[in-house]
């Protein structure tokens, strides 16, 4: 071989026998553990949307959303469902309104007869009790009072309501009766509201026999009754003696 030749082979001589002394070295030393696995390096997170593409994201974990809270219930008791959704309640009809009352008047009603018609249909009623023979009636249109005042013929012949009583009584209580008797030319005069005097001619007929005469009254109301509280009687000159 030439001397080009022959370096080349002499330095893959030295190469070879520094790596056989190598190897020896190596199989003098030790044995040495093997070296812990390195931990797993935990997955990336996956990212959505053009940032994935674009370059590295921040790995940092998402914070975990805290659990939901439930609520405490008694043992054995069934589970509180939510309250359902209620229907909203209709609006309130507006409410009639009442019409209003009509104000009570305090005015003093009218009356609904004149005071005079009044007046004269008590006379009238009293001559009817009369002719029925009830004395009672009859002397009910005279005021039940102590001055209740009968005149006949120029005399007083009574005064009060019982002592008139008894003298119609004496004379007319008999088994002839009371008779018959007509009122004639009534006249009314309203002193007031509550007095009026009444004057006319009266006939009587008892036993076949008549008289006549004439007569006023003075008469008031009290409690809205027509009552008989003076009475003058007066006979006719011809039939004074019947």
């Amino acid at each position: 071989l030439t001397p080009a030749q022959a370096a080349p082979a002499e330095a893959a001589v030295e190469d070879e026998a520094a790596l056989l002394a190598r190897m020896n070295e190596i199989l003098t030393e030790p044995a040495q553990e093997p070296a812990a696995a390195a931990p797993a390096a935990a997955p990336l997170a996956e990212v959505d949307g053009p940032a994935a593409a674009s370059g590295p994201t921040d790995l940092t974990p998402l914070a975990e959303a805290p659990p939901a809270e439930e609520t405490p219930t008694l043992a054995g008791a069934a589970p509180v469902e939510p309250a359902a959704e209620s229907a909203p309640e209709p609006a309130p009809e507006p409410v009639a309104q009442a019409a209003a009352p009509t104000p009570v008047s305090t005015a003093t009603p009218a009356f609904s007869r004149r005071p005079e018609d009044v007046v004269r249909a008590t006379v009238e009623a009293q001559a009817a009790a009369w002719n029925e023979g009830d004395l009672d009636a009859f002397m009910d249109i005279y005021a039940r009072d102590d001055n209740l005042t009968f005149i006949s013929n120029g005399d007083v012949a009574s005064r009060g309501w019982s002592a008139t009583m008894r003298r119609y009584r004496e004379r007319y209580g008999g088994a002839g009766g009371m008779g018959r008797i007509g009122f004639d030319d009534l006249r009314t005069n309203m002193v007031t509201e509550d007095v009026a005097i009444v004057t006319g001619k009266v006939r009587h007929v008892i036993d076949g026999q008549s008289s006549s005469g004439a007569f006023s009254l003075v008469m008031k109301r009290n409690d809205g009754v027509w009552r008989i509280v003076h009475d003058h009687t007066s006979a006719d000159a011809e039939t004074a003696g019947n």
